[in-house]
């Protein structure tokens, strides 16, 4: 099996390079600067030489990780650079040292979702309710960190254990009846409909969103933990599926928000100064979620084709096409009933159990409609994987005793340190 360890040295010498190059011409060159330009030029040198190198010799999934950090990092640093046109003032004012703005350079350029300054994002998810001062207290934050880290990984290894390539072996009864429940959920040939739906909901509710968020926690705990960045800038990554009763909350109040802020300050940069279009408020606000999300099915569709999936058979555009198309009649439809329905505007973030599920069954059921366009291709791309964590911890003792820790810990996560979903 190929371990998921997809970064080697040269790979982490060019991303640390590009950071410091786009840090230290935010903070020591001026707005309008031509230096600005080399960024540009090395960000796509660099980008496309490391997709050479994983294209050719990394684990297709490590492929598509590394593309996505570049596609989203050039967009970032260019808004950054020229849209923007952020400098060392912007962060840390004329007076402070030039090794603090450069470290307050290098935290923007590191976080996209810019915690701390006045770009943040408005609608950032909080800190769980678990902390009772904030910032939290660095000792309670990165042991819970790693708490939920560890069942995190566990989960990771029952799912890639079991259902991804020859190594998916089948030792007992409980290793039969996972890898067959996990076979008809990640089904992508099944053309039933409540198959596609459940795909669809495995697939970005558990598996893509714990996976991201794994890894992100990882990270937090590693800067955390060496003192690089405070608790204040380590913000929760998704937030609660349980507001995601419609695809506008899906993708604004429950989906991670690493793109949001890049792909958002691009998209108002071309139609307020582009476009020219300063009126009507409604009109720049479906514009915005078209360019966003077309950039969004841009970033997928050059990653995935990466990976070796004929350009062919992908279906990022039209997945990404139809989210937009379905928010909008959604948007639609819902203040068609705000208008004729006044006490559900009352009620607007506190909405009653039956409108939750039908908004749920509303979702679900458009992941499954859309889910043969891209879903389709991505689970089929994932189940084909030869690929294991680190350490298998399934491997070395089962399914059973893996599930049973799972069961136990997710109780403990659960009361102790008030987790949810």
């Amino acid at each position: 099996m190929d371990h998921l360890l997809f970064l080697e040295a040269d790979a982490i010498t060019l991303c640390i390079g590009a950071i410091l190059q786009t840090s230290a011409l935010i903070c020591f060159t001026h707005r309008k600067s031509p230096l600005r330009m080399w960024a540009v030029v090395t960000i796509i040198t660099s980008a496309w030489q490391i997709t050479q190198w994983h294209q050719a010799d990394h684990h297709p999934l490590s492929t598509l990780l590394v593309t996505y950090f570049w596609f989203v990092f050039l967009i970032h640093s260019a808004n950054m650079l020229f849209v923007l046109k952020v400098d060392a003032t912007d962060l840390a004012g004329p007076q402070v040292e030039k090794s603090e703005a450069l470290a307050f350079c290098i935290q923007l350029v590191v976080d996209t979702r810019a915690t701390g300054t006045r770009w943040q994002l408005r609608n950032i998810y909080p800190f769980p309710a678990y902390y009772k001062t904030y910032p939290p207290n660095r000792e309670d934050f990165i042991l819970r960190q790693v708490a939920i880290f560890i069942w995190q990984y566990l989960l990771l290894d029952l799912i890639f254990s079991r259902c991804t390539g020859p190594g998916a072996a089948i030792d007992n009864e409980a290793s039969i009846l996972w890898t067959k429940m996990v076979s008809l959920i990640l089904s992508p040939d099944d053309e039933r409909f409540h198959v596609r739906v459940m795909s669809s909901m495995f697939f970005y509710m558990i598996l893509v969103r714990v996976l991201f968020d794994c890894i992100c926690r990882a990270m937090t705990i590693l800067a955390v933990g060496l003192d690089l960045c405070p608790t204040s800038a380590c913000y929760p990554l998704f937030g609660s599926m349980w507001d995601a009763y419609t695809l506008r909350n899906f993708f604004s109040k429950f989906w991670h928000q690493l793109i949001q802020w890049p792909f958002g300050t691009l998209s108002i940069f071309v139609i307020k100064d582009v476009l020219c279009i300063r009126d009507p408020p409604n009109l720049q606000r479906r514009l915005l979620y078209l360019f966003i999300f077309a950039l969004s099915g841009g970033m997928h569709l050059f990653s995935t084709t990466l990976t070796g999936i004929p350009l062919g058979n992908l279906g990022s555009i039209p997945f990404f096409s139809l989210a937009i198309i379905a928010i909008i009649l959604e948007t639609l439809v819902v203040n068609l009933i705000d208008r004729r329905v006044t006490p559900l505007k009352s009620r607007k973030h506190n909405q009653p159990w039956r409108v939750r599920i039908i908004g749920y069954i509303w979702v679900l059921s458009a992941l499954g409609i859309s889910s043969r366009f891209y879903t389709s291709d991505a689970i089929r791309q994932f189940v084909s994987l030869n690929a294991s964590l680190p350490h298998s911890f399934v491997e070395a003792y089962g399914v059973n005793p893996v599930v049973g820790v799972l069961c136990i810990w997710g109780m403990f996560l659960k009361f102790y340190y008030q987790t949810s979903l």
